[in-house]
C-alpha cells in the first residue's frame, strides 16, 4: 500500500518543462506537416465525392450521396453500429475475464487461454472469415448478427487483452489477499477496486472494438449474404462497380461515425484523469 501511495504521489507530481524557442517551433512545424499531410488525404475523398465524375468532370454535385443512400446505405451504417456496439461491450467483458484469469488466478490452462487470446493476431482475418463460414454454414446463427459479432470478436480481441493483461500487471497482486481478510469477496474486489482503477484502459479496449468492428471488410467479407450487411462492405462493391465518388462518401460516413464515438470518449477519459 505504501508503495502505491508513492508512486501516484510520483505521478501527480508536476513537472516543470525548460523553455526553448528552438524546440518548440521545430516540435510546432513537424506536427503542422503531420496534421496538413492526413488532412490532404481526407479532403481528396472530399473532393472525389462532391465531383461529378472524378477524375474527368470536377462539377460540383450531390448525386453520389443520394445515389448512395438510396442503395442502404444508412440501414448498413445502422448494422454496422449495432455489431460494432455488441461486439465491443461483450468484446470488453471477455477481454477482461480472460487477462483476470491469466493475471490473477493460478489454473493449469493460464497459459492456454493466453495463446487463445493472442492467436488471433497472427490469423488474416479472410481466414478467419472463411473458417466461420465453412463451420457454422448450415447451423441456426449463420446469416445473423451474432456470427458478424463473434467473428468480430474473435478477429480483434488480442489488442484489447493485451492491453487488460498489462493494466492488470500495475494493480497490486496482494489486494485479492487482502480483500479475504477484510472478509470481501473476488467479485467485490473486482467490482470496488480493479474495475475502477482499470476504467480508462476498459474504455479504450471498447473504442479499439468499436472502431475496428465499424472498418472491418475481410474477416466479415464471407459471411454476408445472407447476413445483415455491413456499410464497409460497400466500399468494395461501389469500387468493383468503379462508383469511386459513392465508396468515398461510405468511407467518409465510417470515419465520422468512429470520430464521433472518439470525442465522446475522450471527454469521459479525459474526464476520469482529474
Amino acid at each position: 500500500i505504501f508503495n502505491d501511495y508513492k508512486k501516484d504521489k510520483f505521478v501527480n507530481e508536476k513537472i516543470n518543462i525548460l523553455k526553448n524557442s528552438g524546440r518548440d517551433l521545430l516540435s510546432y512545424i513537424i506536427c503542422i506537416l503531420c496534421s496538413l499531410f492526413i488532412i490532404a488525404i481526407l479532403l481528396t475523398y472530399v473532393l472525389i465525392l462532391f465531383a461529378k465524375k472524378y477524375p474527368i468532370d470536377f462539377t460540383f454535385t450531390f448525386s453520389h450521396i443520394i445515389k448512395t443512400i438510396n442503395r442502404g446505405a444508412l440501414t448498413n451504417l445502422k448494422n454496422s453500429f449495432i455489431v460494432a456496439i455488441f461486439t465491443s461491450i461483450i468484446g470488453t467483458m471477455f477481454s477482461f475475464i480472460a487477462s483476470y484469469i491469466t493475471t490473477r488466478i493460478d489454473i493449469k490452462y493460464n497459459r492456454f487461454i493466453h495463446l487463445l487470446s493472442v492467436v488471433s493476431m497472427a490469423i488474416p482475418g479472410i481466414i478467419i472469415g472463411f473458417s466461420y463460414l465453412v463451420f457454422f454454414k448450415n447451423s441456426s446463427i449463420y446469416g445473423t448478427f451474432l456470427i458478424l459479432i463473434m467473428v468480430n470478436i474473435f478477429h480483434f480481441i488480442s489488442s484489447p487483452y493485451t492491453m487488460a493483461y498489462n493494466a492488470l500487471h500495475k494493480i497490486n497482486f496482494n489486494i485479492e489477499s487482502v480483500g479475504e481478510i477484510l472478509g470481501l469477496g473476488r467479485t467485490n474486489i473486482i467490482l470496488n477496486v480493479i474495475v475502477p482503477k482499470m476504467k480508462n484502459t476498459l474504455l479504450e479496449m471498447f473504442l479499439y472494438f468499436f472502431t475496428n468492428s465499424m472498418m472491418t471488410i475481410s474477416a466479415v467479407a464471407f459471411l454476408v449474404p445472407p447476413a445483415p450487411r455491413q456499410v464497409s462492405l460497400m466500399i468494395n462493391q461501389f469500387n468493383d462497380q468503379l462508383l469511386i465518388e459513392c465508396a468515398a462518401f461510405v468511407s467518409l460516413l465510417i470515419l465520422i461515425s468512429n470520430l464521433i464515438i472518439r470525442f465522446v470518449f475522450s471527454k469521459i477519459i479525459s474526464k476520469n484523469h482529474y
